[in-house]
């Protein structure tokens, strides 16, 4: 993604690369912070992780400076109408959740924060406005068996992370619908995680 639109797009996820492929890519994606918090967020440190499931599920701060987090993220594209679209959503118990769609690399594109869960069970919906026409984000996405560990340590605006958790990969078959089109989207990056994050500030 070279654009501006497409960059800032990115950088709602940008600790879904983290998770994903290594902390490295940190800085290709240049995250928001809340964000990259959040999904950096696992918290295998010496504070030995939540002690309230029902409270840290929902995001609850364990300690001071740790926070477990549990959510969705996806990333798809797909070929609309001569477009090609560019679809993320995000869901996190602690910062929130937010669905982004742009088509094309000139700018046509909107997001926005959303209350509601964008996965409930085993069914995706998000939505958002583009250009006046409503795009729609829907279908089943299962979650795989297999638990993937994420344990990373690395140092950002400051705050020194150290997370630890798990992500399961999702098996996905949604759609895209905007106006009269609906066409599949190929979601390369989609998975639910648990993590928890320790933040540790190192400038003053």
């Amino acid at each position: 993604m070279t654009t501006s639109h497409r960059r800032q797009l990115s950088g709602a996820l940008a600790l879904i690369a983290v998770l994903a492929v290594g902390a490295a890519l940190l800085v290709a994606f240049g995250a928001r912070l809340p964000i990259a918090s959040a999904l950096t967020s696992p918290g295998g440190s010496s504070t030995g992780g939540p002690t309230t499931s029902d409270n840290t599920d929902r995001g609850q701060v364990n300690t001071a400076n740790q926070v477990r987090e549990r959510g969705n993220a996806i990333r798809c594209t797909a070929q609309l109408a001569g477009h090609e679209a560019y679809v993320e959503l995000y869901e996190n118990s602690h910062y929130g959740n937010s669905v982004q769609i742009v088509l094309d690399d000139d700018g046509l594109g909107a997001g926005r924060e959303v209350v509601s869960p964008l996965v409930t069970g085993e069914q995706v919906h998000g939505s958002v406005v583009v250009d006046g026409t409503r795009a729609v984000v829907s279908g089943p996405a299962t979650r795989n068996a297999d638990k993937i560990p994420v344990a990373e340590e690395f140092d950002h605006a400051g705050e020194h992370l150290t997370t630890s958790g798990f992500r399961r990969s999702l098996t996905t078959d949604l759609t895209l619908r905007y106006g009269a089109s609906t066409v599949p989207l190929s979601c390369d990056d989609a998975f639910h995680f648990v993590l928890d994050v320790t933040r540790e500030k190192t400038t003053d």
